[in-house]
Order: structure tokens, then C-alpha cells, then sequence
């Protein structure tokens, strides 16, 4: 039989017990840690810091954020102010920094429900020189200021305007003038049939172009 540490003379019983147990490691009844220990809240840069806390289990304590915080955010965002990259909407480029109209879209601007004025006529050009037509006139209303002024229709192989093009003219002018087809070109009248020339009748007189074929246009208004 094995002899007991505390039962010195071998007499079945203990003679004294040691009370200095040593225990390590866990325990179950720990109310707090030998050595406290220290909590910190980074951001992701690691350069800034919440206030430390100590904890050793003897009490709760709080980690506090560090009042600045540097941080990589991707995604969608409840507190973005503005897009990273722009996008076009209707050709108009948004951010979010601000709100797009219809003008920057390149539609028609709403005014009482209805189209402005101003977007609903065609835009004005002013010549006061023999002018060819250009594709900047196309949709435009030709004014002519002043002067003998010949306005001259050019071939499809020299401007090439899409058929159904139209184009106003308005002789605003005194003098005398005109409307002339380049060669090639077929000016169309109701009354006249194809011309290659024709006055533009009256002072304020206003004629209609309208392109219905490669080279050939339909004159409408005051000529003759």
C-alpha cells in the first residue's frame, strides 16, 4: 500500500494537511485576472486610436472610438454626397452633386406643361452675305438681315443633309434676293416645278425648304 504524503507514521490516518494548494491555468472561481489587460479600437490605418481600457475582469469597461477615423469605404454609402465616378444620363454627365436639368440632357424644357418657347421655334441665324447652306443651319430659320443676298442650296456630295431636313428663310431685307440650287440640285415648286433659281418674292416674305430626296427639295412660301 502506497504511504500517504500526510499520513507520516503509516497510521491510516492524516497527520497533518498542506492548505497551500497551487492552481494554474482556468478557474472557475476567478473574479479577476492577475494581470489586467489592454483593449484599444483602431481605425484602418492603424494611425488612430480610441482611448485604452483596461480589463481584468473585475469589471465591464468601455471601448471608445478614436474621434478621427480613417477608413476605405466601397459600395453604397447612406451618407455619400457625391458618385466616385460620373455617369452620363441622357449625355449629360451627374455625380450627384447636383441635379441635371432637361437643357443639359438635350430635351425639350418644360415650362406650364409645356414646351418653351424658346425650344419650340426654330433658332435664328442671321446672314447678311451670299450664303451656302451648312449643316449649321439644319432645323434653323434663316434670317436675312440685309443686303442682295443669294442663299444657295448645296449638293448631297457636298453637305450631306438628312432627307426631311427643314429649313426656314426669311427675307427681312430690302434688296433683292434669292434661292439657288448648286448643280445637281432640284428646287421643287407647286407652281413652278423644278427651278435651279427664284426670287424670294417680297420683303418679309418667308420660305419653307424641305429635303424629300437625295438632291431634291420642295420650296413653300413667298417666291416667284
Amino acid at each position: 500500500m502506497l504511504k500517504s504524503a500526510y499520513d507520516k507514521d503509516n497510521d491510516g490516518r492524516v497527520d497533518e494537511a498542506d492548505t497551500a494548494l497551487v492552481c494554474q491555468g482556468n478557474a472557475e472561481t476567478a473574479t479577476k485576472l492577475e494581470t489586467g489587460r489592454s483593449f484599444t479600437v483602431k481605425d484602418n490605418s492603424q494611425s488612430n486610436a480610441g482611448p485604452a481600457a483596461t480589463f481584468d475582469g473585475g469589471g465591464d469597461v468601455v471601448l471608445k472610438l478614436p474621434e478621427t477615423i480613417r477608413a476605405t469605404l466601397t459600395g453604397n454609402a447612406a451618407t455619400a454626397t457625391k458618385l466616385a465616378a460620373k455617369r452620363k444620363i441622357g449625355g449629360a454627365d451627374f455625380d450627384g452633386s447636383a441635379p441635371i436639368t432637361l437643357e443639359q440632357m438635350g430635351a425639350a424644357a418644360l415650362e406650364g406643361g409645356k414646351v418653351k418657347a424658346e425650344q419650340a421655334s426654330a433658332a435664328m441665324v442671321s446672314v447678311s452675305a451670299d450664303t451656302t447652306l451648312t449643316l449649321s443651319h439644319e432645323g434653323k430659320c434663316v434670317l436675312i438681315q440685309s443686303g442682295a443676298v443669294s442663299i444657295t442650296v448645296p449638293a448631297n456630295a457636298a453637305v450631306a443633309f438628312p432627307t426631311g431636313t427643314e429649313i426656314e428663310i426669311i427675307r427681312y431685307s430690302g434688296s433683292a434676293c434669292t434661292l439657288k440650287a448648286a448643280s445637281g440640285v432640284a428646287l421643287l415648286h407647286q407652281s413652278l416645278g423644278s427651278v435651279t433659281e427664284i426670287a424670294l418674292a417680297e420683303r418679309y416674305t418667308v420660305v419653307g425648304l424641305k429635303k424629300v430626296a437625295t438632291n431634291n427639295w420642295v420650296i413653300t412660301g413667298g417666291v416667284g
